[in-house]
């Protein structure tokens, strides 16, 4: 039987930024420095002009720009990745540098093309203004502000930080040592190199069943302690769950001034099968189920690897796989004191007691939004109307 010969994918960096100078500073230096780099870009800015994104594709000394018309019927981030995928047909081989607009974030790009076979990830590289990063996070203004994304909720801070937690390599263009220390807690392990640094840019690597495997629900984002300059950053980790009225009243309140960023999974007596993860960055605070704990389910064996493996490691006999595992960053603000506030909302001896049998009785805050518990592995609750 004859078989056809494996096409090459594309080598794909991607180079997300908030910063559109900086994009296109990296990506001109990038093609002179490699004539034979394609790079493709989607601009936002001529949608409010013309009704049109503009992709355009430089490559061997050409620039193409082409108009793909959105409607008030068009999802913005399906016209994007189904473009994206279209523009990297017929590039198989190539180096491919794929200029993200700001409002994207790298991840789910990163996993759409890999997991359809459109492309390989070479590297996910992140540029950042060192000198704006500390506003960008401190502050809760809309995306909008920075680009037009219609009714996309997302604020400035939450975009700027996944891009930092996700990058294989960080390009800044200086900065003090309080914005190093920002990019540090936010990037962990990914070295930080200057904005006209090419090497770093063209020689980071990326390894994707790692990324993978710390994208599961239930695995901890625990990058290392940093306490430098005014930042710090530690991982909150607790076995028994939280008491969801006094989570709330957390939440809900200004106790938590000067927590820049707080990023993991929880767990809630009333909900003691469903993995929920907290996403706050600039004082907004994003909330949601995304799974079922593993010792919820009768069978396990369909979830990640990395995510069995760890709570094979980690199994309580009273508990299973279920934790508090949070990355928390302040700006100025003892963490010591934040982790009191936290280790206040959870169940007491006596609450705890009771078991999951009598915490299901308990009246449940987040059911207006987060609907039924979660049942199975990759499946979350249903949203409430």
């Amino acid at each position: 039987m004859n078989h056809r010969p494996a096409v090459p994918m594309p080598n794909v960096t991607l180079l997300a930024t908030l910063e559109p100078l900086l994009r296109e500073r990296a990506a001109l230096a990038a093609r002179a420095r490699d004539r034979d780099l394609v790079v493709i870009r989607h601009e936002l800015t001529s949608l409010h002009v013309d009704g049109c994104v503009h992709r355009v594709v430089e490559k061997a000394g050409s620039t193409v720009d082409t108009a793909l018309p959105v409607d008030a019927s068009c999802c913005l981030s399906c016209l994007l990745r189904d473009d994206t995928r279209d523009a990297l047909a017929g590039l198989a081989g190539r180096r491919v540098l794929l200029a993200l607009p700001p409002s994207v974030e790298p991840a789910n790009v990163a996993v759409a093309l890999e997991d359809s076979g459109t492309g390989r990830i070479a590297a996910i590289a992140t540029a950042v203004d060192a000198r704006r990063l500390e506003d960008r996070l401190s502050r809760d203004d809309d995306l909008a502000s920075i680009e037009d994304v219609g009714d996309d909720p997302r604020s400035v801070a939450e975009v700027v930080a996944r891009q930092l937690e996700h990058a294989d390599v960080v390009l800044h263009d200086g900065g003090g040592e309080r914005a190093a220390s920002l990019v540090q807690a936010l990037s962990g392990a990914a070295p930080t190199r200057h904005v006209d640094d090419l090497d770093a840019l063209l020689a980071a690597w990326h390894d994707h069943d790692r990324f993978l495997g710390a994208l599961q629900a239930g695995v901890p984002r625990c990058r290392g302690a940093v306490h430098r300059a005014g930042v710090e950053q530690r991982c909150w980790h607790r076995r028994r769950p939280l008491h969801p009225h006094r989570l709330v009243e957390l939440l809900e309140g200004d106790q938590l001034s000067g927590l820049v960023r707080a990023s993991g999974w929880l767990w809630i007596a009333t909900r003691p099968s469903t993995v929920l993860e907290l996403d706050a960055a600039g004082g907004d605070y994003g909330f949601g189920a995304v799974d079922a704990w593993l010792d919820a389910v009768d069978d396990p064996s369909p979830a990640h690897p990395v995510r069995r493996d760890h709570a094979e490691r980690t199994w309580h006999p009273y508990y299973g796989d279920r934790a508090q595992d949070l990355v928390l960053t302040s700006l100025d603000r003892d963490l010591t004191e934040i982790e009191r506030l936290l280790d206040r909302c959870l169940v007491t001896d006596t609450e705890l007691a009771e078991g999951p049998d009598g915490w299901r009785g308990w009246s449940d805050p987040f059911t207006p939004w987060l609907g039924d518990e979660a049942s199975q592995l990759g499946i979350s609750p249903p949203e409430s109307p």
